[in-house]
């Protein structure tokens, strides 16, 4: 084999591992794509599960807080009839104050008549019938006179009592005429003062009636007055309970109230943080589907990477199967090389007998070494060494004969140095383990 040839080979195989591993890092890339998608999916997946349930809890939100504000409604109109009942409340009150006030003010009218009437009643005299006695004192007789005619009877008088016979003859025998005159002038002046004091006895009687009368009806005035007290002190009474049932109440609403507006205010409060949690929830959706957006630009962008890697993967696999179709046909001229030079060998060359692989892999020798026992169909070269996982790569496939558990024997030179056995075959291509090795393998070593 000349040193252009061996040249070209090694290039080729230098090329056909390059293609290889530039496949297997696309191959990689790929599964580190499609394992990035699946973690963009399950994220994905996650945010939109989170979402939905971000949903929910903003629409139990949204009911709750649609009941609070039903609740702050009907307490706002509680409320609101709380405030009218004590408008009401307070117009009453001062309407009953104004009339308990005004029924005080009558009931002091009606304390200080009465104290007037009584001390009018106290201060009026009773009253007293005077009876006056007039004395007469006897004068000295005087000198006897002549006889003078008996005075006539005088006509206005005759109604008066006479003066008493046995007087009147004493006073005629004992004393003169003139002093008959003046007795009888006297018990007229009697009679007339009997008649004054009668006159006016029966004008104070008639008085003392009309005062009694005037008493009488002043005490019954004074018991209608106290009657009339009694009821005002008992209408004071209800008033006065009243207007305590009314300030009980009252103080009963204003406590109510003070309690309505605490409730209202922690109402109030509660639907501030509602809606502040609604506000960061929504911020929170908000962020989540610009996450979701990025997440779904980053699914589209690495979904074109793949389709980018895709199509590199198969134009590097184009190129490394025209790289092997290349590698096969040199290799199809350098056996025709071969076969020609194995028809005129050189000097100095020594045969060996050929090594015949069973399926057993034992070896043994059957004759001297020549090419012509080969079988050129299962020749082919170690193109590509996994030591880490104990396989190579060989440069032969189904198209010449090669299949899955096929045992294939490696030589350097004419020396057998391992044993293979066919895991994987492609077209052009197979893979096989290292099931035995006297000496460790190296790319370009013949595969049998």
């Amino acid at each position: 084999m000349s040193k252009a040839a061996k040249q070209s080979i090694f290039i080729l195989i230098g090329l056909l591992a390059a293609s290889l591993g530039f496949a297997g890092l696309t191959f990689m890339a790929k599964q580190k794509v499609e394992q990035q998608k699946l973690i963009l999916e399950k994220n994905l997946q996650e945010s939109q599960e989170q979402v939905k349930s971000s949903l929910v809890e903003v629409q139990k939100l949204k009911e709750q807080v649609g009941k609070e504000q039903e609740e702050k409604s009907k307490s706002k109109k509680t409320v609101a009839d709380m405030e009218k009942r004590i408008e009401d409340m307070v117009v009453q009150i001062s309407e009953i104050t104004s009339d308990r006030d005004k029924w005080k003010q009558r009931l002091d009218n009606i304390k200080k008549e009465r104290d007037e009437l009584l001390v009018k009643l106290k201060e009026k005299p009773e009253p007293q019938i005077i009876y006056q006695e007039k004395i007469v004192y006897k004068e000295k007789e005087p000198e006897p006179a002549p006889p003078v005619e008996a005075p006539k009877p005088q006509a206005p008088e005759a109604a008066e009592p006479k003066t008493p016979p046995a007087i009147a003859d004493e006073t005629r025998e004992d004393v003169p005429e003139s002093l008959q005159d003046a007795q009888e002038e006297h018990w007229a002046q009697l009679l007339k003062e009997k008649a004054a004091l009668e006159l006016e006895m029966d004008k104070l009687k008639k008085e003392l009636s009309e005062h009694s009368i005037e008493i009488v009806e002043l005490k019954q005035a004074n018991e209608a007055l106290q009657i009339e007290l009694d009821t005002v002190k008992h209408e004071k009474e209800e008033m006065e309970e009243d207007i305590q049932h009314n300030e009980a109440l009252v103080n009963n609403l204003s406590v109510e109230l003070a309690r309505t507006k605490n409730d209202r205010k922690f109402v109030a409060d509660k639907v501030a943080k509602l809606e502040q949690q609604n506000t960061e929830l929504r911020q929170q959706i908000k962020k989540l589907s610009s996450a979701k957006t990025a997440v779904e630009k980053s699914i589209v962008r690495l979904v074109q990477d793949k389709d980018g890697v895709q199509k590199k993967l198969e134009q590097t696999e184009t190129l490394v199967q025209s790289k092997i179709d290349e590698i096969w046909e040199i290799k199809d001229s350098l056996d025709r090389s071969f076969q020609a030079a194995k028809s005129t060998p050189t000097a100095g060359e020594v045969e060996l007998p050929p090594i015949v692989v069973s399926a057993g892999g034992s070896s043994k020798l059957s004759g001297s070494f020549s090419l012509e026992g080969t079988r050129p169909g299962f020749e082919g070269k170690i193109v590509s060494i996994n030591e880490g996982n104990n396989f190579v790569i060989i440069d032969v496939g189904e198209k010449r004969g090669i299949h899955p558990g096929d045992i294939l024997g490696v030589y350097r030179g004419s020396e057998y140095i391992a044993r293979l056995e066919v895991i994987q075959a492609r077209q052009d291509i197979s893979a096989a383990d290292l099931k035995d090795q006297w000496a460790k393998v190296k790319v370009g070593d013949i595969v049998r």
